[in-house]
């Protein structure tokens, strides 16, 4: 995996994290202006496993900066 390919994970797990925190305060705003019944809370999706899937985009690139600063001289 070159370094293209990392960026790329990584710029479309930040955008992955930007909706799952837009849905979470749409949630928030449409339950605050009752409109829906539910939990209160302008968190509530980044408190559940759904915050895993855009953290699993951060590894390639993490990995590209330890093989940077850290190389493997087998």
């Amino acid at each position: 995996m070159n370094l293209q390919t990392s960026l790329k994970l990584f710029f479309t797990g930040l955008f992955l994290l930007f909706v799952l925190q837009l849905v979470s305060y749409l949630n928030w705003l449409l339950i605050d202006q009752g409109m829906m019944d539910g939990v209160l809370d302008k968190y509530l999706l980044l408190k559940t496993p759904l915050i895993i899937i855009p953290l699993l985009f951060f590894i390639p690139i993490l990995l590209k900066i330890l093989n940077y600063y850290f190389p493997n001289d087998n």
